[in-house]
């Protein structure tokens, strides 16, 4: 980097840039294993039919 005395003092600040992203990365898995585990169960519309459709089968004409 233009303007230091030594090169090593940038790793400081890479290693903080590192920390920052590895903590983003766990905040989202957190939030994506939340909304797919837990929010699922609590919710209180029953989830879709697995072929896409929302209706029952015994409703389908």
């Amino acid at each position: 980097m233009p303007g230091r005395a030594k090169p090593d003092e940038a790793y400081p600040t890479a290693l903080i840039a590192a920390i920052a992203a590895s903590n983003a990365s766990k905040i989202n898995s957190i939030t994506t294993i939340f909304m797919l585990d837990l929010y699922v169960k609590y919710r209180s519309t029953p989830p879709a039919i697995e072929d896409g459709s929302d209706h029952p089968k015994d409703e389908r004409g």
